[in-house]
C-alpha cells in the first residue's frame, strides 16, 4: 500500500509541477508580448510627436 500511496504522490506532485512551469512559461510569455507592445507603442508616439513637430 505504501508504494502505490507514494506513487500517487508522486504523480500528482509531478502534475502540479508541470501545470505551475506552465503557468510560468505562459506569464513569462504575456509579460514579454506585453513588454513588446508598449515599446512599439512608445516608438509610434514619438513618431508621430517627431512628424507633428517638424513635417
Amino acid at each position: 500500500i505504501p508504494t502505490i500511496s507514494n506513487g500517487s504522490l508522486g504523480r500528482v506532485l509531478l502534475t502540479s509541477f508541470f501545470k505551475h512551469s506552465i503557468l510560468v512559461v505562459a506569464f513569462k510569455f504575456v509579460q514579454n508580448h506585453s513588454q513588446e507592445e508598449t515599446s512599439l507603442a512608445e516608438m509610434g508616439s514619438k513618431r508621430i510627436d517627431a512628424f507633428l513637430v517638424d513635417p
